[in-house]
C-alpha cells in the first residue's frame, strides 16, 4: 500500500505530538535535544481536500468498487494516528491505548513536515502540515497562501519541523487496535532512531521493514535537554 503525498491540514492546538501530536522543538540534536510534548488535541480538518494517505490502497479501493462498494476514498482519516504521549501511547484524538509498547508490521514511511508559527504563548501557535515542501513555492496552494497570511497579515514567522509518517498494521493481541491499519507519527526526536533500526536491520539481517514484526515502546527519557522527554524506540520482534 503506498503512500502518496498532497495538500495541507491546520490544526489549533497547544504544543502537542499530535501534529506531534507532537511537538519536540527540533530535529534531535545530539548537543541539546528537545522535548515531545503531550498529545491530545485533536487535529482539525484540512483547509482543502485531505491529503490522500495510501494511493496504493486504489487497488483494494478498484477491487471493492468491482464487488459493489462504490464511492470509497482513502485519505488521512480513515486510519487512527498513533503518538506517544509521556511515554504511554495513544491516539491523537486522545484516546489511551493504556500500553508503552505496541508491535507492529512496517508498511510504507514518508515525511510530513509541520510548520508552526512562533507564537510569544504556544497556547497561541498554529499549525499546518504538508508532505510536500514545494508547495510553499507555489502562490496558488493553500500552504502558501496560509503562510503568506501568518506573515503579511498576522506578522508571524514559523518553523518548519520534519517528522515520519509510518503506516502500519498491529500485529498486537493485547491491544484494542489489533489487526487494525494505524498511522505512526514519529516526531523529529526520534526519526535518528527509526531510521537507524530499519537500515540496520536491511544491512544485517537483509530484511525490509515490510518482512519483519517490529516493537515499538517508550525509550529511556532523554534528561541532558532542555526540555526532557520520552522518545520512541524500537526493537526486531520476528520475521513474518
Amino acid at each position: 500500500m503506498a503512500l502518496s503525498k498532497k495538500n495541507v491540514a491546520e490544526a489549533e492546538v497547544a504544543e502537542t505530538e499530535v501534529v506531534e501530536n507532537q511537538e519536540a522543538e527540533s530535529v534531535l540534536d545530539e548537543a541539546e535535544p528537545e522535548q515531545e510534548a503531550p498529545p491530545s488535541t485533536e487535529v482539525a480538518a484540512p483547509v482543502g481536500k485531505p491529503p490522500s494517505v495510501a494511493s496504493g490502497g486504489a487497488m483494494a479501493v478498484d477491487q471493492l468498487a468491482q464487488s459493489g462498494f462504490g464511492g470509497l476514498e482513502i485519505d488521512w482519516t480513515s486510519f487512527p494516528t498513533v503518538v506517544l504521549d509521556n511515554g504511554e501511547f495513544g491516539t491523537s484524538d486522545g484516546q489511551s491505548l493504556d500500553t508503552k509498547e505496541i508491535t507492529v508490521r512496517l508498511m510504507q514511511s514518508r515525511k510530513r513536515y509541520v510548520m508552526r508559527t512562533n507564537a510569544a504563548n504556544d497556547d497561541d501557535a498554529e499549525l499546518a502540515y504538508t508532505y510536500d515542501l514545494s508547495e510553499l513555492e507555489d502562490p496558488e496552494s493553500e500552504l502558501s497562501q496560509k503562510v503568506t497570511k501568518w506573515r503579511e497579515e498576522d506578522g508571524l514567522d514559523y518553523a518548519v519541523k520534519e517528522y515520519i509518517e509510518a503506516l502500519a498494521i498491529v500485529m498486537d493481541d493485547s491491544s484494542t487496535l489489533n489487526e487494525q491499519m494505524v498511522l505512526l507519527q514519529i516526531p523529529p526526536t526520534s526519526t535518528g532512531r527509526f531510521s537507524g533500526f530499519t537500515t540496520s536491520n536491511l544491512l544485517i539481517k537483509n530484511l525490509e521493514p515490510t518482512g519483519y514484526l517490529t516493537r515499538c515502546f517508550a525509550g529511556a527519557k532523554v534528561t541532558k535537554a532542555k526540555k526532557p522527554f520520552v522518545p520512541w524506540a524500537f526493537e526486531f520482534v520476528s520475521k513474518v
